[in-house]
């Protein structure tokens, strides 16, 4: 394992990869063509002009869904920008990261989906959990969900990925039950962060991973045994990340990593 390792971190010494700046377009207005020009506008056009983007800077137009656009900077029409589009490439997506987040109070959930997007999260879906002190319906769960939108679209643009995750409506354990059930009987692996159990996740990892993954991370106060009972009779499995309690912020970022790293996700050309 540190053989692996050390050769894995000299490959990384010899690639120098400079990443260019993301922006993202809506597609279904107008699509970029490499070889012609495009006009960045709106609030993207806002975000490039306070990071001072000037002509001749490369910079990325990405769609959310994992189609990017090298483009250049070719000058400023007040408030757009004109690029002119160098080439186009899908990204890689595998495997695909979902993550049940539990609301949490003073911003816990919202740091989670901040920093599971950066290491490559694909969906969240808001859970409020029998054991959430953050309650919300009506109006207030729809600002939330807004809300892990704004958060997820900055953190895709600062490590500047390809793919926007999506936010699912905030759903309680009843409604996430089925949606596990449903999950797990098309093949998706489905893990349950539980400092409880005594399997771990080196023991997953080594038993081979899926191209659709599951992450369910618990409130505060944990995951019921009422709740727990239910995920594992729907097909998912509890699993413990390691010998510490990691706060609801960080469980999913730690897990993502891992098994990241594990599936050579992160090696050269591995885009997500």
């Amino acid at each position: 394992m540190r053989v692996e390792f050390l050769a894995r971190f000299v490959k990384s010494l010899r690639v120098t990869k400079v990443t260019n700046p993301v922006f993202l377009v809506r597609t279904e207005e107008k699509i970029p063509v490499p070889g012609k020009q495009f006009l960045l506008t709106g609030t993207e056009a806002k975000h490039a002009r306070v990071m001072r983007i000037a002509p001749g800077q490369e910079l990325d137009l990405v769609d959310g869904i994992g189609t990017r656009f090298v483009c250049c900077a070719k000058n400023w029409q007040q408030d757009c920008l004109e690029v002119t589009v160098l080439a186009q490439r899908k990204d890689a997506i595998q495997p695909h990261f979902t993550v049940v987040q539990a609301l949490a109070k003073g911003g816990r959930d919202e740091q989670s989906v901040e920093t599971s997007t950066e290491v490559g999260a694909h969906f969240f879906i808001p859970w409020q959990a029998e054991r959430s002190i953050v309650r919300v319906s009506g109006e207030k769960a729809s600002k939330l969900v807004k809300k892990w939108e704004s958060v997820a679209l900055s953190a895709m643009k600062q490590s500047r990925r390809a793919y926007l995750p999506g936010i699912n409506a905030v759903l309680n354990s009843k409604s996430l039950f089925q949606r596990v059930r449903l999950a797990c009987e098309r093949g998706a692996l489905v893990l349950v962060l539980d400092e409880a159990t005594e399997i771990p996740l080196s023991f997953v990892l080594s038993s081979g991973l899926k191209n659709e993954v599951w992450l369910i991370v618990g409130p505060e106060g944990g995951i019921s045994p009422n709740e727990m009972e239910n995920f594992t009779a729907a097909g998912a499995r509890p699993i413990r990340l390691g010998n510490t309690v990691l706060r609801s912020s960080t469980a999913a970022t730690v897990a993502l990593s891992a098994i990241s790293y594990a599936m050579g996700v992160w090696e050269e050309n591995q885009d997500s």
